[in-house]
């Protein structure tokens, strides 16, 4: 069980994991959260409970605490301009498995 190959996705390492989140491959955006276990090796897809980020590329990804915080992006698989860019945020809490939508922030483009 592993990830679909993609590009334009976000990834960090916190506890001993390799986080992925979105990006864009077959001509269309997503948002599918993979974890790999730097210790065993392996692949687990993430459903997590609470508001999920919709499908997106190009967004911004940290990690703060115990939280993935993903930022911005757009819905186009082909790059900023041809659908709709996102001001949004989410956080993803590692502890809990659970999303949380932000204040959507104000401004052209975040991410």
């Amino acid at each position: 069980n592993i990830p679909p190959a993609r590009a334009y996705h976000s990834a960090v390492v916190a506890d001993g994991k390799f986080w992925i989140f979105g990006g864009t491959w077959n001509t269309r955006t997503h948002n599918d959260l993979w974890c790999l276990d730097l210790n065993k090796w392996e692949w687990s897809e993430i459903e997590g409970s609470g508001m999920k980020p919709s499908d997106r590329m190009g967004h911004s990804c940290t990690r703060y605490g115990n939280e993935l915080f993903i930022l911005g992006g757009t819905n186009s698989p082909y790059c900023q301009g041809y659908d709709e860019d996102f001001i949004d945020g989410f956080a993803y809490n590692f502890k809990t498995n659970s999303w949380r939508s932000l204040v959507n922030c104000s401004g052209n483009y975040i991410g």
